[in-house]
């Protein structure tokens, strides 16, 4: 099988970017022959088209946008590969798509022609359907593969039973640094904090503002409960988040976030918005969903880190499972098949 994978493949650092990548890797491995497009410079627009047209390709797999000028160009390209008579694959990990597409009558109708010609589409979760439900998309169309964890991000018994002794309770941010993603939120919670010594508030991400990004280091200078970190990959993330008790993601709009299912595989006590998909794989036993996102939710983090603290190094996190159903070869597996089975 020949495939093209269409998308923004240049960071691995973003949590789309790696996902896109650990596809790629493992088509490297499975596929007889593996185009690359990175669309993540619009200046290149036109280049882009002529690669798409030019590909050689069994099988087109892409991932779109969830902004307004992101489906525009989306339908230029989804456009072309229906000229070729490929087969084509979207796989969405935005939940941003039904908003912006629903909200323009224009965007609607040329969405719904074109995703009739899309073979499969590729989402996150169930709930995720209901971005598609004016474009009446057919229900055999749709394919549920969550995103994958790397296997050594599973935590060892050894070093969970170490962190269940451990003090103090290490609570962790671990996203882009983004105020929609909710980093302003916690920094608010553990500046409430402070005089409390049993929690040390961590924060991993990377910035896209310098204005905030100075703003919050100059806040977090005087502030002997919080630790940042320019973002962490591999053997440093690995480390870092086994030794994390909770996981806080406050985001107003999220699909399936990566940095939570390695939380969860760390087995730390995830407190994250009800957005997306994310209710679909949370252990109620193991999470708190926010419902709201207000000027309130800071005392209401609060009163859940309180209330839980005794009880987590009591609860089974069900790391094992989280292995069989997240693996991330397993998941790649999963994706190539669909695509080998067209």
């Amino acid at each position: 099988m020949k495939v093209t994978i269409v998308g923004q493949i240049k960071n691995r650092q973003t949590g789309l970017g790696k996902a896109i990548n650990d596809f790629q890797d493992y088509c490297e491995k499975e596929a007889e022959k593996v185009i690359s497009i990175d669309i993540t410079d619009n200046k290149n627009f036109f280049y882009y088209v002529y690669r798409i047209l030019k590909a050689n390709t069994d099988v087109f797999y892409f991932t779109p946008s969830g902004s307004v000028g992101g489906n525009i160009r989306d339908s230029i390209y989804l456009l072309l590969m229906i000229l070729k008579r490929k087969k084509i694959v979207t796989h969405f990990h935005n939940s941003s798509f039904g908003k912006v597409v629903n909200k323009n009558k224009i965007l609607r109708i040329i969405n719904k022609s074109i995703y009739q010609h899309v073979d499969k589409i590729i989402l996150l979760g169930h709930k995720s359907k209901i971005m598609f439900e004016p474009l009446m998309i057919p229900n055999e169309k749709f394919e549920i593969i969550r995103n994958g964890i790397d296997e050594n991000l599973f935590i060892s018994k050894e070093d969970l039973e170490t962190k269940q002794k451990s003090k103090p309770i290490n609570i962790i941010y671990f996203s882009n640094m983004l105020k929609e993603k909710g980093y302003d939120l916690v920094l608010e919670l553990a500046t409430y904090m402070q005089s409390n010594p049993n929690y040390h508030f961590y924060f991993s991400g990377k910035f896209f503002d310098v204005s905030l990004e100075n703003e919050f280091k100059h806040r977090i200078s005087t502030m002997e409960n919080v630790t940042y970190f320019n973002g962490v990959y591999g053997e440093e993330k690995k480390h870092l988040l086994k030794k994390m008790h909770y996981f806080i993601l406050p985001s107003k709009d999220e699909a399936l976030p990566i940095s939570m299912l390695e939380a969860m595989a760390n087995a730390l006590y995830i407190i994250v918005s009800d957005v997306g998909v994310v209710s679909e794989v949370v252990n109620d036993d193991t999470s708190h969903l926010l419902h709201s996102i207000n000027e309130k939710t800071k005392f209401e983090i609060e009163e859940i880190l309180l209330t839980t603290t005794s009880k987590i190094e009591n609860i089974d996190y069900k790391v094992e499972k989280l292995r069989t159903l997240f693996s991330n070869e397993k998941i790649q597996e999963e994706i190539f098949n669909l695509l080998n089975t067209l």
